[in-house]
Order: structure tokens, then sequence, then C-alpha cells
């Protein structure tokens, strides 16, 4: 669903703690550069076989408004997939790489190019990809419960 690779998977969500860590530390990183009195940071991780995807959304208040999602992805080595440790290292540095984005994002925020496809981004000799779309993650996964309720 929100995988490069799977996109009719969800696979494995990163626990709520997690979740309100990352939301929290972007939010205060980024409070002097956007605009948090009508908006908030929300935060998603999943990962599957190979592949782990962090989302951070800009969410408006404002029901009307659709939220700015920055999609990262990792593709996982064996050792990133076997070692728990390897695997935060991986976390951390797509954590780095959506800060990194978010940061020249926020510097235009008004006039951000959507950018549908996943576009190649190399950081520290690793190729990450990433997204940038309107979509309302918290959304997008209730509709997906509601259907495999179905």
């Amino acid at each position: 669903m929100f995988f490069r690779k799977y996109e009719e998977i969800m696979g494995i969500a990163f626990p709520m703690e997690w979740r309100q860590s990352v939301s929290q530390s972007f939010g205060q990183y980024f409070k002097d550069k956007l605009n948090f009195s009508a908006a908030s940071i929300q935060s998603f991780g999943f990962h599957h076989i190979d592949e782990l995807v962090i989302i951070i959304s800009y969410v408006p208040e404002e029901e009307l408004k659709s939220p700015i999602s920055l999609f990262i992805s990792k593709d996982l080595s064996e050792k990133e997939k076997e070692s728990e440790r390897e695997f935060k290292k991986v976390k951390d540095s797509v954590l780095d790489v959506a800060g990194i984005i978010l940061k020249d994002l926020s510097e235009n925020f008004n006039d951000i190019e959507y950018l549908l496809r996943w576009t190649e981004y190399d950081f520290r000799k690793e190729k990450y990809f990433y997204k940038v779309t309107r979509e309302n993650i918290d959304l997008s996964i209730k509709t997906e419960e509601i259907l495999r309720e179905s």
C-alpha cells in the first residue's frame, strides 16, 4: 500500500511510541519553519520483507485542506534484515533523509512540486527513494482496515 515494491501490501507498522517520538522530534525541529498554529506533524513507519518506508505528514487542522506527505523508502540488505541493531541504523538514516528533504520543502512550502512517482536520492553512498503527495495517511490506513474486514 505505501511500499515502492509492494503496492497492495500494508506491511508491519512501527509501534505507536516510535510514531509519537518521531512526530514530536520533527515538530520541535520544524516549529519555526512551518505554521503549526493550524497543523501538526504525523509520522508512520512500515516494513516488509526487504523494504522499509517512513512517512512524515504535515497535517492541517482544517478538514478541507489535504496533508503534505513525504514518503521515504529504503531497500534492506540481508544484514539489515537479520540484525536489530542494523535495522535501527537504517531507520535512523531514513529519518535523516526525511529531515533533509523536509528542510528543503519547508523553505518553499507554498510551491511544492508533488512527486507521485518514486525518485531516487543518494545519501552517504546509499540509495533511498522518496515521493511527495497530498495523501491523508490516516484515512488510507482506515480505508485499508475497512476493506480487509469486508
